[in-house]
């Protein structure tokens, strides 16, 4: 039986938080709609699978990507998030990281993924993705920026770092080559085609890489800081998560002060906290990307594009 209103499809990407945001924005159009949905399942959210059938009678609409063309610069996609005049089925395919999407529907979003209590009160938590931003370390914050943005938060006692990397310190050209490989190897077919054909991001080289990676280290002595590393095997088809991701997820959530880089994992793990501040890098910002202004309660700007780790 066909549901009449029809469904909405939402086509998953790789990353957990791409697919937080794919979920939340298709549900959301699907419920103003009353719409069923058709999607793979987020096991590590309590998320089902749905494989609602669309409506062979009604017309279909692709909100976002059309396959063979990107989102124009600037899309607004908040038009989708009211009553559709005519019954049609969707296609949610694209990023849609835009923080005033959701900001009408905090709570109802929060209700959707299972709570995590907040433990952690007094300490400053920050989440660093390393595992493929190593060999890009040169867009990387100097570590004073990280510092000046924990002094941000007022009084707190300890900071934590959690971070997706298999070790803290201690790097050596041998780690670098190696996880470049993983990297090459991990990204897929269409990641990989356009490292052949020059399309994609450079890479910087080992040596490089190496440098940035003990400065940065270094620079962040100055928050004496607990790091929690992780030595979990990547996920298949992924150049970065491991396998116990959603570990460090919710330990993030457990805390009252969370500050957020350029990272959807932690930006998702800060939205479905109950933390009472949370530091957004500004910078982080691009092409139908503004996460950088986030400015839900509690949550403030911190960074400075002008003083990062290639600048020294």
């Amino acid at each position: 039986m066909f549901n009449k209103k029809g469904a909405v499809k939402i086509d998953f990407t790789v990353g957990f938080g791409n697919n937080l945001f794919q979920y939340s924005f298709g549900r959301l159009v699907a419920e103003i709609n009353g719409m069923k949905l058709n999607h793979p399942a987020i096991p590590e959210m309590a998320i089902d699978a749905q494989r609602n059938r669309r409506n062979i009678f009604l017309p279909t609409v692709t909100i976002g990507r059309h396959i063979g063309r990107k989102v124009p610069s600037g899309t607004d996609f908040r038009k989708w998030l009211v009553k559709s005049k005519k019954a049609c089925n969707y296609i949610v395919r694209g990023y849609f990281e835009d923080y005033r999407l959701y900001a009408p529907y905090l709570d109802k979003i929060r209700s959707w993924f299972p709570s995590v209590p907040k433990t952690n009160t007094k300490d400053v938590v920050i989440h660093i993705r390393l595992q493929n931003r190593i060999l890009r370390l040169a867009k990387f914050p100097h570590p004073s920026e990280f510092v000046k943005a924990v002094k941000q938060f007022g009084d707190y006692e300890r900071v934590h770092i959690v971070t997706d990397a298999g070790k803290w310190e201690d790097y050596t050209i041998e780690d670098i080559e190696e996880i470049r490989q993983k990297v090459i190897h991990k990204k897929g077919f269409y990641n990989n085609l356009k490292r052949i054909t020059g399309t994609q991001k450079k890479m910087i080289s080992n040596e490089k890489a190496l440098e940035y990676m003990r400065l940065f280290v270094e620079g962040m002595k100055e928050l004496n800081p607990i790091v929690h590393f992780s030595n979990s095997n990547l996920i298949p088809g992924s150049p970065a998560m491991r396998q116990d991701f959603i570990d460090h997820f919710n330990f993030i959530r457990s805390f009252d002060k969370i500050l957020v880089h350029n990272s959807t994992f932690s930006w998702w793990a800060a939205f479905l906290s109950q933390a009472s501040q949370v530091a957004v890098w500004q910078p982080w910002q691009g092409v139908n990307n503004n996460l950088g202004l986030t400015n839900y309660p509690g949550w403030f700007q911190w960074g400075n594009s002008a003083r990062m780790l290639s600048n020294n």
